[in-house]
């Protein structure tokens, strides 16, 4: 329903290591983002945390995070 800017990404990994990619990012209404490759080989994922904000005010965004399973 809005746009949104991300401030912070941090991915926990299933053995513990934590991922920060250094990125910023913004997205129009209905937009994607391109693939954030987790490092190293096969990796299981256990938390996302996201730090993300409204663009505009009074509108309200909604964030979808999609994996794929190998």
């Amino acid at each position: 329903g809005g746009d949104v800017e991300i401030f912070d990404i941090v991915v926990t990994l299933g053995n513990g290591e934590v991922y920060r990619p250094q990125t910023r990012l913004e997205f129009r209404d209905g937009s994607r983002t391109r693939v954030l490759d987790i490092p190293g080989k096969q990796r299981q994922i256990q938390t996302i945390e996201l730090r993300y904000g409204n663009v505009r005010a009074g509108t309200r965004a909604q964030v979808q995070v999609w994996g794929k399973k190998n």
